[in-house]
């Protein structure tokens, strides 16, 4: 079960079994009652209801997460259809209610004050379920109690998201489908497209489901307007794509690629002209310095207050030249699931930052903290100067070694590297030379709006520990192969998807295109990078 925080957290009860042959009527019986916690998500209490001797009484019975104490009633009120009840957590008002049982008694609409606050409306459903620790189940009960309203949506992506592992019939998943999309219809013909591009998204992949995705995603497609632009196209291409390939048609996905490749390049040279500041070209050094000065910003696509730092970062790209300053993009799951995650991006702040990082955006210069703070697009031209001055004066500093990088391909398709190292000033073993591969630019459009990243860290080939350099010179090779690493990223996503649940927007891309491969030496007591270089995989 998901811990949850603040009135939510430790101790799950088991449910006392009901007695007698006739259960009494409504409001008698078990009912779920959904509690709002804001940012901390929706709360689900069973809460137990009954006359006893002209009397009526409350019990808690189990909640959706773990909770720090046991809620007890201090009210209850049953006056007709009218219900009203107060329970208290640890001492304190947690949830009064006061609400309506509906003409045919299965539902108890009403409004709810949460520890004191403002009223928020909710409803009561029966339940015949004995835990609510299975998110699937409850949802699965809800959507058979539910008539419309956006809690049908949740309610049916929980279903779907797990369809295929908790075996659900295709028939009732095809009834699912077909409620949603009516549903949708009566919100605007946007949310009726979104709608369907997340149900073929969660069913694609899934074990007999892949045509009822395929058919999703083409009606998500008959859905577009002349007037949708460049990107939403391809947001939705995409998606058809998506579950064609894994519907195992990919013979039938290759148009809808090649579209989306035509659609991408326009839609990248309108992009690159939306900085919201005007950058300027670096004018050089002012002394005989080669430094490449390494700039690494940790990030997440799902990360609003990122926005500032990854416009600037776009800008620092058109200002420098990778001769002068190599940019690295690592993302993080923060603050929900990034596809753009690797393993070695999360590996990194273990073993290298772990002490400074504390959220996104992080930026470090050189291995040293940059300016901090994040913000909206409207701060990304502040950002983009703040980072400019360290920047400018790391390019004056001599570097602490000699580093060279070469690539080659190979037969089987993989690539080997060797990065050569002279006149380094501080060998030993907190020394280590670390190589990244990064993905020059991606396209997805997470939750904070940014559609395209750059020089987004795939992998650390030779591990994000790197290698120990004892001698002042020393030569290393490292090999990888982007076939074998997009099948890795997939595993790493798919497990991710699995324990952690699914993510927010489409699957991640996985193109690995136009890749860059940096060497860069780093004094991991100091954390200071002493050389960094950078070269493109042909």
């Amino acid at each position: 079960m998901r811990a949850v925080s603040g009135f939510v957290l430790l101790m799950a009860l088991s449910i006392p079994l009901a007695s007698g042959a006739d259960p009494a009527p409504p409001p008698s019986g078990n009912w779920k009652l959904t509690v709002p916690l804001g940012r901390e998500g929706d709360l689900v209490l069973m809460l137990a209801m009954n006359e006893e001797d002209g009397k009526w009484v409350g019990d808690y019975l189990t909640a959706s997460a773990e909770l720090r104490a046991q809620p007890k009633f201090k009210k209850l009120s049953v006056k007709g259809d009218n219900v009203q009840f107060t329970l208290e957590f640890s001492g304190r008002e947690f949830v009064n209610f006061d609400g309506v049982l509906s003409k045919d008694k299965k539902k108890i609409s009403g409004s709810v004050s949460v520890g004191g606050g403002p009223l928020q409306l909710t409803e009561l459903y029966p339940t015949k379920l004995k835990k609510l620790d299975d998110p699937f189940e409850v949802a699965r009960e809800s959507l058979s109690q539910i008539e419309g309203g956006p809690g049908l949506f949740g309610a049916a992506g929980e279903v779907l998201a797990k369809a295929g592992a908790k075996k659900v019939p295709a028939d009732e998943v095809r009834a699912v489908l077909e409620r949603v999309n009516k549903a949708a219809a009566g919100y605007g013909p946007r949310w009726e497209r979104e709608s369907t591009l997340q149900c073929a998204n969660l069913l694609a992949g899934q074990a007999g489901f892949g045509d009822l995705a395929v058919a999703q995603a083409k009606r998500a497609e008959r859905l577009l307007t002349d007037d949708d632009d460049a990107a939403t196209r391809m947001k939705v291409l995409e998606t058809v794509v998506t579950a064609l390939t894994k519907a195992g048609k990919a013979d039938d996905a290759k148009p809808y690629a090649t579209q989306i490749a035509k659609l991408e390049t326009r839609d990248y040279a309108d992009y690159a002209k939306t900085l919201p500041f005007k950058t300027a070209a670096f004018a050089g050094r002012k002394g005989k310095s080669d430094r490449g000065v390494l700039v690494e910003v940790f990030t997440g696509a799902e990360c609003p207050p990122c926005v500032a730092v990854d416009l600037a970062f776009d800008g620092l790209m058109k200002t420098y030249k990778p001769e002068d300053v190599i940019m690295l993009q690592y993302h993080i799951h923060v603050p929900g699931p990034d596809p753009l995650t690797s393993p070695d991006s999360m590996k990194r702040v273990e073993l290298s930052y772990a002490e400074q990082l504390r959220g996104a955006p992080t930026v470090f210069i050189d291995g040293k903290l940059g300016p901090a703070g994040g913000g909206p697009a409207t701060e990304s031209g502040k950002k983009y100067e703040a980072l400019r001055e360290p920047i400018e004066a790391a390019l004056e500093k001599a570097p602490g070694a000699k580093l060279g990088l070469t690539i080659a391909k190979d037969e089987k398709g993989g690539f080997t590297a060797k990065a050569t190292v002279a006149d380094l000033e501080t060998p030993g073993e907190k020394t280590s030379l670390r190589f990244a591969l990064a993905e020059e630019r991606i396209r997805y459009a997470g939750g904070n709006g940014i559609r395209y990243h750059h020089m987004v860290v795939r992998t650390m080939p030779g591990g994000a520990k790197g290698f120990q350099l004892p001698k002042k010179t020393a030569e290393q090779s490292v090999s990888f192969n982007p076939d074998e690493l997009r099948k890795e990223l997939a595993k790493y996503l798919e497990d991710f998807a699995k324990d952690e649940g699914p993510f927010p927007h489409a699957a991640g891309p996985l193109a690995l295109k136009n890749l860059k491969l940096v060497a860069f030496i780093q004094n991991d007591a100091t954390r200071e990078v002493l050389a960094a270089v950078q070269v493109d995989v042909p």
